[in-house]
């Protein structure tokens, strides 16, 4: 997803709310309806346990569990933006009050903010910037918007459809009256690695270039894509340590994105050994015919697909010992034999290296190199269609 976007820069925002607001106006997202966006980052940042969209008629809301705000915090709701300075929570709040300033562009009839704590509860009307305390506690933080009749393109279900496909990286759930906005976590064939500011999920992908989309605190900004010299995923990343455009529309390219996909890369090689020492264990579930496959099944054949695949990359045993995914590569034992048995590509190459063949049955094919021989092993375990593992 991608919205282009500026803020004014230096101390121009140190001035009057009154004119920070019409500064600030003129230089936030160019497409005001991303505010549900930076609303669900907010409240992930500010460690809602869960996320409740709430979307009736012209009315939009999210509610964030298990997240408060003081009084002062709400009665200052704007200062983040004039203030760049500040800690992790004073970023997410930055990030509330950028949805609110977009919200509050498209015109609409209310928007409020409600949260606290007993007789510290208190709604913020941010179109009156008026505060009023509230009779009840409020378990989690409120921000709901009710459009007017010049709120054309974002009404409560034009909102609840941007997040639909923009939250798969959260690390919280995120309910709705049409179901849970879905995420890589929830999801089958994902392998979740977590590392100190980042966490990913990974799948095997046959496709040419790996495939990541890059989410920060729960919320897609932008994707990526590159090519690793083994084998290729497709990723969803929650990204703690990278830095934002000023107008959150994409990820700054620096020395913080790219240890993020340097560790994406390591994590890739720690795929590869995981799969290695997993499928020949999981083999017997192929039944035959990939015709008649399960989808448990099919996700199994593409796994096994892709780590064979991968195998073309091996050129000697020795000089790839220092890599461990290759060497996971040359001792998985998921490879055919005419006899039905599974071997490594070690063990095929030791013999290969003594005759110049590969035996298949009673057939004897000469091969010349690594690659041949893996390329070959796939060509006629391919023919066995109908066989078990």
């Amino acid at each position: 997803m991608s919205i282009e976007g500026e803020w004014v820069g230096g101390d121009s925002f140190r001035v009057d709310h009154a004119t920070a607001l019409r500064r600030m106006a003129r230089y936030q997202l160019a497409d005001p309806h991303a505010f549900p966006e930076w609303w669900v980052r907010a409240g992930v940042a500010l460690g809602a346990r869960e996320i409740v969209l709430q979307a009736e008629g012209p009315r939009f809301a999210v509610l964030c569990k298990g997240v408060r705000l003081r009084q002062d915090e709400l009665a200052t709701v704007w200062d983040p933006l004039i203030d760049e300075a500040g800690d992790a929570r004073t970023s997410a709040r930055r990030w509330l009050a950028i949805g609110l300033l977009a919200a509050r562009r498209l015109k609409p009839r209310l928007l409020h903010v409600e949260s606290g704590a007993g007789h510290g509860s208190m709604r913020m009307d941010v179109l009156e910037e008026r505060g009023s305390p509230l009779s009840a506690s409020l378990d989690g933080l409120l921000i709901e918007i009710v459009s007017s009749t010049r709120w054309l393109r974002a009404d409560a279900s034009h909102a609840l459809a941007r997040l639909w496909n923009a939250c798969r990286s959260s690390p919280v759930p995120i309910r709705s009256i049409e179901g849970d906005v879905p995420r890589a976590e929830d999801e089958e064939g994902w392998w979740r690695f977590a590392l100190p500011r980042l966490t990913g999920w990974l799948r095997a992908s046959n496709e040419p270039r790996t495939r990541l989309e890059l989410g920060v605190a729960g919320v897609r900004v932008s994707d990526a894509s590159f090519v690793h010299p083994i084998v290729q995923v497709d990723g969803v990343l929650d990204c703690g340590d990278v830095g934002l455009t000023l107008s959150g529309s994409a990820v700054i390219r620096d020395e913080r994105l790219d240890k993020a996909l340097r560790d994406v890369v390591a994590a890739m090689d720690q795929l590869v050994v995981r799969e290695a020492k997993r499928l020949p264990r999981e083999l017997g579930k192929l039944r035959g015919d990939p015709r008649r496959d399960s989808p448990a099944e099919s996700r199994l054949r593409a796994r096994l697909e892709w780590l064979r695949s991968a195998c073309r990359v091996l050129r000697d045993p020795e000089r790839d010992a220092s890599r461990p995914a290759l060497r996971a590569l040359w001792d998985a034992r998921v490879h055919r034999t005419g006899l039905l048995r599974r071997v490594s590509l070690r063990e095929v190459e030791e013999v290969r290296r003594r005759t110049g063949l590969l035996y298949w049955g009673e057939e004897a094919r000469r091969v010349r190199s690594v690659a041949e021989l893996a390329e070959s092993l796939r060509e006629l375990g391919d023919g066995l269609s109908d066989a078990r593992y």
